[in-house]
């Protein structure tokens, strides 16, 4: 009886695993496609930001930019939403950092006017065109800056739309998909906020 109840066992895992190994096929994701991360330092709306000094903080990261005309401001008004669910005092152990990627266009006053619009404690970081590109590909973020229409000066960049989730180590701990909702950030942080340095 015990051999048949661990052979049963070993399949399922055996089918779990293949159909895993097919999806990952499929979309050509290979464990090196994950992001590793790393510290950054960068120039933001509340002074420097430097994540080897955030130890013990649980970080939020989005990358976007200003001129987005939807997937940023809907991903940061439920980061935002998320956030009011902390209490002061949970919220001292939280940063919220949105990276803008289009350097012309998010300035440190514009990204001020921005990020606060969503929820007073994110803050927002801008960079050198080559400072913001090698932060980005620290976090696995694609990026691509279009050029406006003929006889047009608006121009929109596409870009990778998850959100980041950093341990009190500075680590990737989550990434979040773009359209979860804000009992599932809140939740999440709470998680990473919970766990012992």
């Amino acid at each position: 009886m015990k051999t048949k109840t661990i052979i049963l066992i070993l399949s399922f895992c055996l089918a779990v695993l293949s159909i895993t190994l097919l999806q990952l096929k499929k979309s050509k994701t290979t464990l090196s496609d994950i992001p590793v991360g790393g510290d950054f330092k960068i120039s933001t709306t509340n002074g420097e930001f430097d994540l080897a000094a955030k130890r013990g903080k649980i970080i939020i990261l989005y990358f976007g930019y200003t001129f987005c005309p939807d997937i940023c401001p809907t991903t940061l008004s439920t980061v935002g939403m998320a956030l009011k669910k902390f209490s002061p005092e949970e919220l001292n152990n939280i940063e919220t950092l949105f990276i803008g990627v289009d350097t012309k266009r998010d300035t440190l006053e514009k990204l001020k006017e921005y990020s606060a619009f969503f929820h007073p404690s994110i803050i927002g970081g801008s960079t050198t065109p080559e400072k913001t590109r090698e932060i980005a590909n620290l976090f696995g973020v694609n990026y691509i800056i279009n050029d406006p229409e003929v006889g047009k000066s608006y121009y929109v960049v596409d870009h990778s739309t998850q959100l980041f989730i950093l341990n009190k180590h500075g680590k990737i701990a989550e990434l979040i998909p773009h359209g979860e909702n804000a009992e599932i950030i809140y939740e999440t942080v709470l998680k990473y906020m919970k766990e012992k340095i």
